[in-house]
């Protein structure tokens, strides 16, 4: 009699573990990449390569406006869309799509100050984590490791 009581008990209880397996949405590897055909298209279908390898879902646009819809759901946005600006729609996307737990890598090539004054705005006035300090540096290979560290964010790596 308790050792019927008892199985009963961990039935319910797998039942209810399947249940609840059942109703949370299985975490997508799905990413998404701004870039610019002309000038990071090549480093596009790099990284396009790179993440499917690692078993990620990868759709791109050459699109000059962050869209939303095109980020929604996705796990990690990469913008390397070369000059182009990052202006107050861009920011406000991207920071609700930080903020709600979305990893974002976006960059700008050495000279595009008004992208790098964007990226910066975004950093400091959107997301409020810090100031951001610009290293510009000429070095003689190829790979270089940077890190960052403002508050409780840091980011690092070979770059």
């Amino acid at each position: 009699m308790m050792f019927e009581r008892f199985l009963y008990r961990i039935v319910y209880i797998l039942f209810g573990v399947v249940l609840w397996m059942a109703a949370t949405p299985a975490q997508s590897n799905d990413a998404f990449i701004y870039y610019n055909s002309t000038d990071t298209g090549a480093e596009y279908s790099r990284l396009k390569s790179h993440y499917e390898g690692l078993g990620f879902t990868v759709t791109g646009s050459t699109s000059t406006t962050v869209s939303s819809n095109d980020i929604s759901g996705k796990e990690l946005v990469i913008d390397i869309a070369g000059t182009s600006n990052c202006g107050s729609t861009c920011r406000s996307v991207y920071d609700t799509y930080v903020s709600g737990g979305g990893k974002l890598i976006i960059a700008a090539p050495q000279g595009a100050s008004n992208r790098q004054s964007n990226i910066e705005t975004l950093i400091e006035s959107k997301m409020n984590v810090g100031t951001m300090t610009y290293l510009s540096i000429t070095a003689n290979s190829d790979l270089h490791w940077a890190s960052v560290k403002t508050s409780d964010y840091s980011t690092s790596g070979v770059t």
